[in-house]
């Protein structure tokens, strides 16, 4: 049996791991090399982060490629909407220092969009799924950019990280969210990544445990199992 947990019930787990056995720093670098193993195939890749967590696992999945040398014929630039805010996030989008990785701000010009059309992939790690809303300003353009690019070139592989940007985690809605080919979603599936809506947002979900361990006989932070959607 896999547990499907909400958001909030994810967030919980996260805090639970740090607060027993682990730090923010330390769980951002596994969410990054899950990411990164993923990269693996790829030459040309472009990141587009956002300020946020889901921005540092970006940053995270690039470092990892970084320390272990996997960088080799390949060419990444990442695109930042916002500097990261987050300790974690800084930590990693610092400690980005090769030939082979671009740090430059997003922007809807030509340039950028052309380096979007000449990826092998493109990563969105622009929004977690603490999100909800519609996304707005530069969130928005650069999702734009992302979907009309995959739409044009659609040999393009796309990746969502944990969750596709824009999209809610508990319900699988969204207004304006990218269209992925791929979801790795981090520790446990969300809700909404069951749903029938979620799969207009992404052809395949992929998951990643990276070391969580919950199960019917383990399910602390949870007062119970039943409180936890379990499907086979």
């Amino acid at each position: 049996m896999e547990p499907i947990l909400t958001v909030q019930q994810m967030r919980e787990l996260d805090e639970f791991v740090i607060n027993r056995d682990d730090s923010a720093q330390s769980l951002m670098g596994k969410a990054g090399e899950a990411l990164a193993e993923e990269l693996l195939p790829f030459k040309s890749i472009a990141i587009v982060c956002g300020s946020g967590n889901n921005g540092g696992d970006g940053y995270a999945a690039a470092h990892a490629l970084q320390e272990k040398e996997q960088l080799d014929n390949k060419g990444i630039t990442i695109f930042f909407t916002k500097e990261p805010k987050s300790p974690e996030s800084i930590f990693f989008f610092e400690e980005l220092h090769s030939q082979c990785i671009k740090l430059e701000k997003f922007s809807n010009e030509e340039n950028v969009k052309n380096v979007f059309a000449k990826s092998d992939c493109i990563i969105d790690c622009l929004l977690g799924t603490g999100f909800s809303g519609v996304p707005r300003c530069d969130i928005k353009d650069a999702i734009e950019v992302i979907n009309e690019t995959k739409q044009a070139h659609p040999e393009i592989t796309v990746i969502s990280m944990d969750i596709n940007s824009g999209v809610n985690g508990d319900t699988g809605e969204g207004v304006i969210g990218v269209n992925s080919d791929i979801t790795l979603s981090i520790g446990y599936k969300k809700r909404g990544m069951i749903t029938s809506e979620f799969s207009k947002w992404s052809k395949r979900v992929v998951n990643k445990n990276i070391g969580y361990e919950l199960s019917k006989d383990n399910f602390k932070p949870f007062d119970s199992p039943d409180d936890i959607l379990w499907v086979e």
